[in-house]
């Protein structure tokens, strides 16, 4: 994880081909999220949550939750816990997706956190699980930039899940309208990368 999120705290302005009309820059910035439980604990919906911004009209607006798994020659193991903690917010468990990374062949899958819960056995603490019919990363992200995968959000939705990451991000509970009823111990994710593609200004 920290490698990963070591990776992308790099800040970027790079002009980018995103398939849209005219020249845009792709800004990111990586928030690692406050953490309030005791001892610096938490429950976590997720290892990564990333959201994609649009300068476009209308604004696209999107974010995914990642729980990242090592794979080993399709097979991952998967904790109860895992699944109930990215459960805590429906919100986030809705955005939320298994991400397996399988050394062996090379391979990225992603599977749906609520798939992946209502077909875990009631009483096992962990289940391992074959990644074979997983889709390839490269196909969930084509679907999820079409919207066929995973909800998108309003720009000017006040209670968005992008409010709740910044409320977060910030440590400010003001940002945020007080009936997000969350524990005092969670947090949505253990990091939060926001990638904005903005027009280039010529």
């Amino acid at each position: 994880m920290n490698q990963i999120t070591s990776a992308l705290n790099k800040r970027r302005a790079r002009r980018c081909e995103v398939g849209l009309e005219g020249p845009f820059l792709l800004h990111t910035e990586l928030f690692e999220l406050h953490r309030q439980g005791p001892k610096q604990t938490d429950l976590y919906g997720s290892d990564l949550a990333v959201t994609v911004t649009s300068a476009t009209t209308p604004p696209f607006v999107k974010t995914a939750f990642f729980q990242f798994k090592i794979a080993d020659q399709n097979q991952v193991r998967i904790a109860a816990h895992q699944l109930k903690e990215s459960a805590v917010c429906s919100a986030v468990f809705e955005r939320s997706f298994c991400l397996a990374v399988d050394p062996g062949n090379g391979t990225l899958r992603v599977e749906p956190i609520p798939k992946l819960r209502s077909a875990f056995p009631a009483n096992d603490m962990t289940q391992t699980v074959t990644t074979a019919k997983w889709l390839h990363f490269t196909e969930w992200l084509i679907g999820w930039l079409h919207c066929t995968i995973g909800p998108w959000s309003s720009a000017t939705d006040a209670q968005s899940i992008e409010k709740l990451l910044q409320k977060y991000a910030v440590a400010d509970p003001e940002l945020i309208a007080t009936n997000w009823d969350l524990p005092r111990d969670y947090s949505p994710a253990k990091a939060w990368l926001s990638a904005k593609f903005e027009r280039e200004r010529g």
